[in-house]
């Protein structure tokens, strides 16, 4: 428990909601609107839904009755309500199972390719735009900018908590990457390769807003302009966690595959 007074942590939920809404900005994923034109969208047949800050502690955990004065770091998401959603959308998603990402871990090691992994920034947020209106009302406590207590938002992205995010996101990532010459396995719908006169070059697993893959250097023009098209927060290589396991790559381009912060969570029957 954190000892401090609340006054401090208001403070950080006020720092971490900012930062969260300057996101929706920069991704042009909302923009204010007044309570008159919100009602004559819905008027029009828009969906409304309300929003919710949905925040967390990420040091939580690391709390303890001896270390009790960790500070909290704060990660705040703005998401909507889309489980009161009543218009029909398809919410399926392919995402890699564990055989198409032990498949690019063993083109990787064979072909003595670099292991490479990262996350997309406010993934939902570049998934395709959306076909219909949705107007979203405001969370508990307002949004943190000078807006009117009955101003609404107009979304033009997938937002978090809605049924079509995920699939949004998916048909985006999809596009981008047959734009660039990667084919989608005909087994498999998250895994794509790039292939040179009937040699495999480019092997890629994508999980949600996380991508993995491997990259023979004459195709590196290929991911390259997987990375510039997509905005990406983080990229790793070789030392990284991708689907809730540890992987680590040598020099000598062996992988070892672990899961041990999975297992520490598992609670003994014993």
């Amino acid at each position: 428990m954190y000892n401090k007074l609340s006054s401090d942590l208001q403070k950080l939920l006020d720092t971490s909601r900012l930062k969260e809404w300057n996101n929706y900005k920069k991704f042009g994923a909302a923009k204010i609107i007044s309570r008159q034109e919100a009602e004559r969208l819905v008027g029009l047949g828009a969906e409304e839904l309300p929003t919710q800050w949905i925040e967390r502690d990420k040091n939580e955990f690391k709390r303890t009755e001896e270390t009790p004065d960790i500070e909290p770091e704060m990660k705040s998401r703005l998401v909507a309500r889309g489980d009161l959603s009543k218009i029909w959308s398809r919410s399926d998603s392919p995402t890699a199972d564990k055989e198409s990402v032990f498949l690019v871990l063993s083109f990787a090691a064979s072909r003595r390719l670099m292991i490479n992994s990262g996350d997309l920034d406010h993934g939902y947020f570049q998934g395709e735009k959306l076909a219909k209106p949705l107007v979203l009302r405001q969370p508990a406590g307002g949004l943190p900018d000078d807006v009117q207590p009955d101003d609404r938002m107009l979304a033009f992205v997938p937002i978090y908590g809605t049924k079509d995010a995920g699939r949004g996101l998916w048909r985006r990532i999809r596009k981008v990457f047959i734009s660039v010459g990667l084919g989608e396995n005909f087994v498999m719908s998250a895994l794509y390769s790039y292939s040179k006169d009937g040699v495999a070059m480019v092997l890629v697993a994508t999980h949600v807003d996380d991508v993995l893959w491997a990259c023979d250097p004459e195709a590196s023009d290929v991911m390259k302009a997987v990375t510039t098209e997509l905005a990406f927060g983080t990229l790793e290589e070789r030392s990284l966690r991708f689907c809730g396991v540890a992987i680590l790559q040598s020099d000598a381009f062996t992988v070892r595959v672990t899961c041990e912060k999975t297992t520490r969570k598992l609670e003994s029957n014993g």
